[in-house]
């Protein structure tokens, strides 16, 4: 048996009762202070060193003996939904309102598990590997927030792995190239004028021109990109007036736009931003578009991406290899491609008895045998990478 993985192995009872007990103490955005108390506790007692530059960031740092300029790192997000728990385990969430309901409480587990192989283990590699334990990945910019420290700029290659319930326990998918979405958000604002409803002509009424721009935006999928190119424009909620018999003075809509290169989510911007001047402009409203960039698409490297099959292989079989369709959410593990290659993969966690929940929902929960596999793909994509 591949060494990472008989050592994942044999301590997979106690990466369980890791994810378990971060599973019962969620945090949500930014608020991940008590998470990193208790990451930081445990990588005290396996003597493991760390940085704090943030109250919620930690970053396991392990060096060999031997020095090199190989420098390797590992994202785990640490951070919670609000949510409330309904899955009924015995290791539920305490703090109400909150859940770990994206598997992040798994990533943590993982987290700390290969820090202390690595400690344990020196001669497997031949440089530096870092754990980053990072905030914020639900939307609120803690990759960023992490690279802002400064403390990961000599990193050489980053890996990460997400729990995926899509997959079947024992299986993981790695793929070049696009495997996460772009993510940005967008705001639209229309202003119109108010008049009583039964003189519509005395106003300038929102809604239709609301309803047109909404309709407008699914051409821009269908006719301004290519349909090999996948991307989604989704309107995900609309406001405009308070009384039955008001022509409303204003409407605003909020949604999101998600693709797989900067070409098309440039162009769906470019005519979202005409589509709401114009229709504005014909039926005499004023209105904006206003787009906030949330984190670009998760892009596996060429070479990286053989390693992390490889270590698909050693850690469970050439069986378990899956090449899944990209996935249209986000995660800003891309954004440590600003600094060097990157590798993501998914990691299957559904049996018949867990795992058949999507993520999000309030019953989510995963077969905890496959971190045992998630450790040892992770452990052995940094030693396959070092060699």
């Amino acid at each position: 048996m591949n060494e990472a993985l008989k050592w994942a192995k044999d301590n997979e009872d106690w990466i369980i009762v890791l994810r378990r007990t971060f599973h019962a103490y969620p945090e949500l955005t930014g608020k991940e202070i008590s998470t990193n108390k208790r990451i930081r506790e445990y990588l005290s007692e396996l003597s493991i060193d760390y940085l704090a530059p943030e109250d919620n960031i930690t970053i396991a740092r392990i060096t060999s003996d031997e020095k090199s300029d190989f420098h390797a790192a590992i994202r785990s997000d640490t951070d919670a939904l609000p949510i409330n728990e309904g899955t009924g385990v015995h290791y539920s969430s305490k703090n109400p309102g909150v859940m770990h309901a994206c598997g992040h409480d798994a990533h943590i587990a993982m987290g700390i598990a290969a820090a202390r192989f690595f400690n344990e283990n020196p001669h497997t590699f031949k440089g530096t590997v870092s754990i980053i334990f990072q905030p914020a990945e639900e939307g609120g910019g803690g990759a960023q927030e992490v690279i802002d420290t400064g403390t990961i700029d000599s990193v050489t290659s980053f890996f990460g792995i997400h729990v995926w319930p899509d997959l079947p326990l024992g299986t993981i998918s790695v793929r070049s190239g696009p495997n996460c979405a772009s993510t940005d958000d967008f705001e639209v604002k229309i202003k119109g004028r108010a008049s009583h409803a039964a003189h519509p002509d005395k106003g300038v009424d929102p809604i239709p021109v609301a309803a047109q721009i909404i309709s407008a935006f699914q051409n821009i999928v269908t006719r301004r990109v290519s349909p090999l190119d996948s991307c989604i424009i989704s309107v995900c909620n609309m406001h405009s007036g308070n009384s039955w018999n008001i022509i409303a003075d204003s409407a605003y809509m909020q949604g999101t736009i998600r693709a797989f290169s900067d070409d098309v989510r440039n162009t769906i911007v470019e005519h979202m931003d005409k589509i709401v001047s114009n229709y504005c402009e014909v039926y005499g409203c004023k209105g904006e578009l206003i787009v906030n960039a949330i984190t670009p698409a998760v892009i596996n490297d060429d070479a990286l991406t053989k390693t992390g099959e490889e270590a698909v292989f050693l850690s469970a079989g050439e069986e378990s290899l899956r090449v899944i369709t990209p996935a249209m959410i986000g995660d800003d593990f891309a954004l440590y491609r600003n600094i060097a290659p990157t590798c993501y993969a998914f990691l299957g966690i559904k049996s018949d008895d867990y795992g058949n929940i999507p993520l999000h929902n309030e019953k989510f929960t995963m077969d905890e045998r496959a971190l045992a596999i998630g450790v040892s793909w992770l452990i052995n994509c940094i030693i396959l990478s070092a060699k």
